[in-house]
């Protein structure tokens, strides 16, 4: 198993944990105003410490069982497995008594029923063709966050708001439950106060650094920033901005857009990227890992741009440009650090075919004639 399947079972197994916890302790009692004590069948002190040792005993022997199974092979399946039967149990109790709660009660534990059974699931099935099961495990955990907050959300309710059961009253153990519920929200409050300032304060580099608006535009960073390449070439994304906001506001359809491949987490893919259209090769890396068999496919595609850019051979970038039905060039400041030298016939031998659509001086569109 992986590191990423480890760290994802721990937090999905406690959430898990207090979904279950929730719905094995929430258990209301009868209403003391309407049936008088004599006729409420009690629970003695003995039963109840007996059933919590249980409890805990297999919480422990769960917990440990996955973290000793993370070392080795990794996955959630003895923990997910208890926690399952436990609130499986829980809900066929439910749905067979008169109460009037059933209903919210058993919609939770099947929320969270469902959820555990994809988590358990995942350590024996994955999607055909995944990486290990990375992928599998990010889309389907998704899911299962979703439906396991929710039933939480809805259990906690219960035991801070509802009739406390008779195992609680027995045990007097509220504060402590009401403390560790406390420390695990400061804790997980750790991340987002920390994680926000740190990426506030990530910003790229340029003359109106940090001036960024409170915005929900995703593309309002590059109006004022730079860029720097791993050779210490400055790109300025104002006039990559300018162009991607003109192909938005005046290409329709959905036509190629052909722009520079750069090695992964550069700036190359950006037009295809804040535009959506169509290009040649974006982040090859990601086709390459996923669509292995297709390797040979996007290696080529990645070498053919890379001709179209560099060669001086007019004839054969044409050629190119069409076999991949390519009906704009992008021409910005990346295209031409990658490819110094080349990138000037489309202004001399090419223009014959190409009609520069947008100019600002640093970044140029030609559209390709029929």
């Amino acid at each position: 198993g992986s590191l990423c399947d480890a760290l994802n079972a721990a937090p999905t197994a406690s959430v898990a944990a207090t979904s279950a916890a929730g719905a094995v302790a929430a258990a209301p009692a009868p209403n003391a105003m309407q049936v008088s004590a004599a006729n409420v069948p009690a629970m003695s002190a003995v039963s109840a410490r007996q059933v919590a040792a249980a409890a805990a005993a297999a919480l422990i022997a769960g917990v440990g069982l996955t973290l000793w199974q993370s070392g080795a092979v990794g996955g959630m399946v003895p923990f997910g497995a208890i926690l399952f039967a436990g609130a499986a149990a829980v809900g066929v109790r439910c749905a067979r008594e008169n109460r009037p709660d059933a209903a919210p009660l058993c919609f939770a534990l099947a929320l969270a029923l469902t959820a555990l059974a994809l988590a358990i699931g995942l350590d024996f099935f994955r999607v055909e063709g995944d990486i290990d099961r990375m992928n599998s495990v990010f889309k389907f955990y998704l899911q299962a966050w979703v439906m396991l907050g929710l039933a939480a959300a809805y259990l906690l309710w219960r035991l801070l708001h509802g009739q406390r059961s008779r195992l609680l009253r027995a045990l007097n153990i509220r504060r402590a439950w009401a403390a560790a519920l406390i420390a695990i929200i400061v804790g997980c409050a750790i991340y987002p106060a920390l994680g926000t300032r740190a990426r506030v304060a990530d910003r790229f580099n340029g003359p109106n650094l940090n001036v960024t608006p409170l915005t929900l535009d995703g593309v309002a960073y590059m109006e004022g920033a730079n860029y720097y390449e791993t050779d210490g070439a400055a790109i300025d994304l104002a006039a990559d901005y300018e162009g991607i906001e003109w192909l938005n506001g005046n290409v329709a359809g959905a036509p190629v857009v052909m722009e520079g491949a750069t090695p992964s987490y550069k700036w190359g893919g950006r037009v295809a990227m804040y535009t959506g259209l169509p290009t040649v090769i974006g982040w090859d890396w990601h086709q390459t890992q996923q669509r292995f068999a297709y390797s040979r496919e996007v290696g080529k595609r990645r070498a053919d741009v890379a001709t179209i850019y560099d060669t001086h051979d007019a004839e054969l970038a044409l050629r190119l440009m069409r076999q991949y039905d390519v009906a704009y060039v992008y021409l910005g400041e990346l295209e031409r650090i990658y490819h110094p030298d080349g990138w000037r016939k489309f202004d001399a031998e090419l223009s014959p075919y190409l009609d520069k659509v947008f100019d600002n001086g640093k970044t140029a569109i030609y559209r390709l004639g029929g």
